[in-house]
């Protein structure tokens, strides 16, 4: 008599299966995550840290496991400032969770790789041989750059319920910010959203700079964010903002440290320990003291209402301006030199408030050559940022 065997499938244990040190779905616990800032149900939720702190990578994770969760409805959306780097990043962006197996995981198998094709994603299976058995007919997620915003007017992208903008504080060499990218950015977000109220906006970046626009439009006082805090910032509106400055968990591995972890090094200390990367800046020497010496004052009020004060000094190498942050209102008489970052109506009788440098005025021609010959001395280097920033030096 035959007997009939049965045979019985085996689950394949995975990494992510030890909950010891993963999520339930698939994050590392001893990595930061996004749960804290998401506790904060806010409409924008901005991270910014060292790199390699999870920021990017847990975004992404979300999304992918929104659209598969939702039998594929859910999508997202990724930005970039500029259509190449969109370009040149979209093949690679799913590289981390897909080649850690994390997709293959999540998925039970169903899928185990991302293909990308003319602005979008698509979960894909593909065999041993790397042939593709089976593409998802939706797409996981679209792209987006700001610089092309005009250009995605028209379509509805009614499944998109979360929008990842990387990167929102360019790298230094990276060109910049784009002249009326507040403007851009919110036609980007218009032609997504229209009428919803069901979007999440996720804002990412590493800790470059402090001098960023966005800060500015979305009246973040950032100098008073700590590091390991979540600020939640409310708008006549009805929306509402939170921002993670994230905290120095999940250290870079130390073998790797030794490429960055260079003494005095803004850079390394950025992406060792999430310090803001600024340049470094000379500091008034003791022999001189700008009490005594001082010939003239200069103000900017920089975004955001901050005030640095410039005082022009008599040095025996001739002129030198030793610019410190002003802490107190800003009060000054009629003739006193004032620079604004926004032109403000009210100083319009004064011909000595300005909003930009005048090259046909001597002093201000004086200004900018004593800035851009470095005859210039600051209180600290967050001083200096926000000077170079001021006026549009590189």
């Amino acid at each position: 008599m035959a007997t009939k065997q049965t045979k019985q499938a085996t689950k394949t244990v995975t990494k992510f299966d030890d909950k010891t040190k993963y999520n339930a779905y698939g994050l590392r616990l001893d990595k930061r995550n996004n749960e804290q800032i998401d506790a904060t149900k806010a409409d924008f939720r901005m991270i910014v840290g060292r790199r390699s702190n999870g920021k990017t990578y847990p975004s992404l994770v979300n999304g992918v496991k929104n659209f598969i969760d939702s039998g594929c409805r859910e999508q997202f959306a990724y930005v970039r400032r500029w259509d190449d780097d969109l370009k040149n990043n979209a093949p690679q962006l799913f590289n981390g969770l897909v080649q850690d197996g994390w997709l293959s995981w999540y998925s039970k198998g169903k899928w185990n790789g991302i293909s990308y094709y003319r602005r979008c994603w698509y979960l894909i299976r593909t065999n041993s041989d790397g042939a593709v058995e089976e593409k998802c007919k939706q797409p996981l997620a679209y792209g987006f750059a700001v610089n092309m915003a005009e250009r995605y007017k028209g379509p509805d992208y009614p499944h998109i319920k979360t929008i990842i903008f990387d990167e929102f504080i360019p790298e230094r060499t990276a060109g910049g910010t784009i002249v009326g990218e507040w403007r851009l950015w919110n036609s980007i977000l218009s032609t997504i959203i229209r009428e919803r109220n069901d979007v999440v906006v996720y804002m990412i970046a590493n800790t470059i700079t402090k001098n960023s626009p966005y800060f500015h439009v979305y009246k973040i006082d950032i100098d008073a964010v700590e590091p390991g805090s979540i600020c939640v910032y409310r708008y006549s509106g009805g929306g509402t903002l939170a921002l993670e400055y994230c905290s120095d968990s999940g250290e870079t591995n130390r073998s790797v440290s030794k490429y960055f972890d260079i003494e005095d090094s803004a850079t390394g200390n950025m992406i060792m320990r999430g310090q803001w990367e600024t340049d470094a800046y000379p500091r008034l020497p003791r022999k001189l003291s700008h009490k005594s010496r001082t010939v003239m004052k200069i103000w900017l009020r920089c975004e955001g209402g901050k005030v640095v004060q410039g005082n022009i000094i008599e040095t025996d190498y001739g002129a030198s301006i030793f610019w410190h942050p002003k802490t107190t209102p800003l009060q000054f008489r009629y003739g006193d030199y004032v620079y604004l970052s926004e032109w403000d109506n009210d100083y319009i009788d004064s011909p000595t408030v300005r909003s930009q440098i005048d090259t046909s005025n001597q002093l201000d021609r004086l200004i900018l050559r004593l800035i851009v010959n470095n005859r210039c001395y600051y209180a600290n280097n967050d001083t200096g940022e926000k000077v170079k920033y001021f006026f549009k030096l590189k």
